[in-house]
Order: C-alpha cells, then sequence, then structure tokens
C-alpha cells in the first residue's frame, strides 16, 4: 500500500478549509417566519366537501312570516240568580246537564263574590267594571243607567270590535241604560212589561 506523504495531508486539509470560510464573517441562518396572529374577523375553514354540503342547512331567503293572529270570539254568559248548589259544586241531582258538560271543559272557581244583591246593580256593574254606586243612576229596584256611563260595548266598539247582545230577561230592555255600545241588542218577543210599577217581576 502506498501512502501519502504527511506535508501534503496537511496543505490539503488547509485548502478545504480556505475553500469552506472565504475570508467571510458567517452570517446567522435567517428567522422562520412567525405564524400570523390569530384576528376576529378570519373564519374557520369550511368542509366543503359533498358530504358536508349535502347536510349543511341554508338560509331560507324568502323566511316564512308568522301566521297573522285573527282576533278571538268572546262569550260573555250570564245566568241572573243561579244558586250555588249545581252539579258542578257538587250537588247530587243531574240538573242543567249542558252547563254541567261545559264545566267539565272549563277553568272553574269554586268561589264567587257578588257586588250585589240585585240583578240591576250586578249586570251593571259587570258590564262597565265598576261597583253600582259609582255609576249614574235612578233609585228604584229596576234601575236606569245614565247615557254618561261608560259600557264595556262601547269600549269594544272604539277598538273595532263587533258586540252583540242576546237575553230573555225583561228588565234588560233598552229603558235599562244597559244597551250602550251593542251592535245588536235583541230581547225575547212578547215580554213586556214596565220596570217602574210591575212589583212582582225578578
Amino acid at each position: 500500500m502506498r501512502f501519502l506523504p504527511r506535508s501534503w495531508l496537511v496543505t490539503s486539509i488547509l485548502s478545504l478549509s480556505w475553500l469552506a470560510c472565504d475570508g467571510h464573517t458567517p452570517t446567522a441562518p435567517a428567522k422562520e417566519p412567525s405564524p400570523p396572529a390569530p384576528s376576529a374577523t378570519v373564519a374557520p375553514p369550511q368542509d366543503t366537501s359533498p358530504a358536508a354540503s349535502a347536510v349543511a342547512p341554508t338560509a331560507d331567503p324568502n323566511p316564512a312570516k308568522p301566521a297573522k293572529r285573527e282576533p278571538m270570539n268572546v262569550i260573555v254568559l250570564v245566568i241572573d240568580a243561579m244558586r250555588w248548589d249545581m252539579p258542578w259544586n257538587g250537588y247530587s241531582r243531574p240538573i242543567a246537564p249542558n252547563l254541567t258538560r261545559l264545566a267539565e271543559k272549563s277553568v272553574r272557581f269554586e268561589r264567587g263574590y257578588a257586588i250585589s244583591s240585585y240583578t240591576s246593580k250586578c249586570v251593571a256593574g259587570l258590564l262597565s267594571g265598576r261597583f253600582p254606586s259609582e255609576l249614574p243612576r235612578t233609585s228604584p229596584f229596576f234601575t236606569k243607567y245614565d247615557d254618561s256611563n261608560e259600557m264595556m260595548a262601547e269600549v269594544l266598539k272604539q277598538r273595532g270590535v263587533r258586540t252583540l247582545s242576546a237575553h230573555a230577561h225583561m228588565y234588560l230592555d233598552k229603558p235599562s241604560g244597559l244597551t250602550q255600545g251593542f251592535d245588536v241588542w235583541r230581547l225575547v218577543s212578547g215580554i213586556q212589561f214596565d220596570y217602574n210599577k210591575d212589583p212582582y217581576v225578578t
């Protein structure tokens, strides 16, 4: 085996060192770019695969408007001088079957308080929302209420509500003053009396 002279080997190593350094000061390696700061306006990546597109909800360009609520009909049923002992309050006899069926599917109040002991005062209080003592009226048993009183039907009429009344009580005719504001006021035909003179009517 042939060996190279040691002096030649030293010369070769120095030559390689010179080529590597070329006499310049080495520069620091460039820094890696910093990741961008998070932004509130940057949206998260979206899944654009066909499967995701098939199940992704889409906004309806023409959303359906909520259904317009129609005015409700209200029936006020008044029964004059009804006693407490009715079937829905525990009375054993099957009287008033129609009202009993109505009570079975209705909200029932077990305690009721009258604002007066007279029909003419109670009905007026119901139709006006006031105590009868607050309403301008005459003094007889079958009271006539003054036109200055504001009744429920008048308030409803101002708001475009059509009101109707039908009844069979002799007192509840036009002279009572309770007809104010009603669009239709009907009394069972054939009922006639003078509420200022008849002492027996009730």
